[in-house]
């Protein structure tokens, strides 16, 4: 179980995804990637207006906002509302008044993410957050990995130059909506099984995309990037039947760490990696 964190960057872990090309036809990340219910993965984006799941009261001590690609929208739990319906019902369950505001949009990608925060009531959202939750920069590099029919082809390098501003830029923006907001990124995590002699181009690779994701916190002592990879190696149960979005249990296990990293008081939790 990672260790409570308060002031301290975490680092994020090493996990798998292959580089040779014909092991990338068969891995995309998670984490921030997507793959509709239909089997499909990386299908491209139309963003909407925001959806509020709830309305978030001031009287509330959290306000959480959630922000970012199918990972944060709940996908593979929607019952329960994903990672960020389970981490207000945490944070209720320790006696702090909470409120949701879900605004991410499956199928988004790094810069439709950053995008989002050109929309009213979406800045309008992020303004009364206490606490901001996005997941961003997978559907980057899957939508490198297996483009759309007609879509332009782009290397997964350079799919990763252009993340990296669009994650420096959100996190920018999303400290000058809201300067006393905490700002946690989810990391990558790897769905797939993956042989062995592709281990090391597949940590490599995945280390550089999560590398992107908490270079991108460096500026702003309010932000974290929360790892996630480890929570789902050799455990396909923690993933929905789709096998690539995290289930009930990934998404679970995510809440928690990211409560890890919220003030002593909030973090208090049963362990919960020992399943």
């Amino acid at each position: 179980m990672l260790a409570h964190v308060s002031g301290l960057r975490m680092r994020v872990l090493p996990w798998y995804l292959p580089a040779a090309a014909g092991a990338v036809a068969a891995v995309v990340l998670g984490g921030g990637a997507v793959m509709a219910l239909s089997g499909r993965v990386g299908e491209p984006v139309g963003l909407p207006a925001a959806a509020e799941t709830t309305r978030a009261p001031r009287a509330a001590e959290y306000t959480i906002v959630a922000l970012g690609d199918s990972i944060s929208a709940g996908t593979g739990d929607a019952r329960a509302g994903g990672y960020p319906g389970r981490l207000a019902r945490m944070l209720r369950e320790r006696g702090r008044r909470t409120a949701l505001v879900n605004l991410a949009v499956p199928g988004a990608e790094s810069g439709d993410v950053l995008r989002r925060l050109d929309t009213p009531s979406v800045r309008a959202a992020v303004a009364r957050a206490t606490l901001i939750v996005a997941s961003a920069g997978g559907n980057d590099l899957s939508h490198s990995l297996r483009p759309e029919t007609g879509a332009p082809t782009i290397e997964p390098e350079a799919a990763a130059a252009r993340a990296r501003p669009n994650l420096a830029a959100l996190v920018a923006r999303l400290h000058a909506l809201n300067p006393s907001a905490a700002i946690r990124l989810v990391g990558l995590y790897n769905p797939f099984d993956v042989d062995a002699a592709d281990a090391p181009a597949a940590r490599a690779q995945l280390q550089a995309w999560n590398d992107l994701i908490e270079e991108a916190t460096h500026a702003d002592p309010a932000a974290l990037a929360v790892p996630v990879a480890d929570l789902f190696i050799d455990r396909p149960d923690r993933l929905a039947a789709d096998h690539y979005h995290p289930g009930a249990r990934g998404h679970e296990l995510i809440a928690q760490r990211i409560l890890e990293t919220l003030p002593e008081g909030d973090a208090r939790a049963t362990p919960a990696d020992g399943e």
